[in-house]
């Protein structure tokens, strides 16, 4: 029987926890190896907005359009930057991901 991660609650059984250093390490290390291999050989930018905390209201009452505006405006801003020659002068490609209740 293998024993868990120095870390772990149990001692006799892998505590089978991906985010465990010795448990679950070699497979998150391969996981990560792999999907190196699949990302295209340009650079890549990862950007976060936010809403302020006083419009969860009115997300919350009406989140098909809120949201809508908000993925527009980030879309519409990302591609002006993008564009400009004296930022990227290109065309972005974007994908963009809602994260309801992520708190900072």
């Amino acid at each position: 029987m293998r024993t868990a991660g120095q870390h772990c609650t149990q001692t006799q059984v892998i505590c089978g926890n991906r985010h465990c250093p010795r448990c679950g390490g070699g497979a998150r290390f391969r996981w990560v190896a792999q999907r190196m291999d699949e990302l295209l050989p340009v650079p890549y930018f990862h950007l976060v907005f936010t809403l302020p905390e006083q419009l969860n209201a009115l997300v919350q009452h009406n989140p098909r359009h809120t949201l809508g505006l908000l993925f527009r405006s980030v879309r519409d801003t990302l591609a002006t930057f993008a564009k400009d020659p004296k930022h990227l002068g290109a065309e972005p490609g974007i994908l963009m991901v809602f994260t309801p209740g992520v708190a900072s």
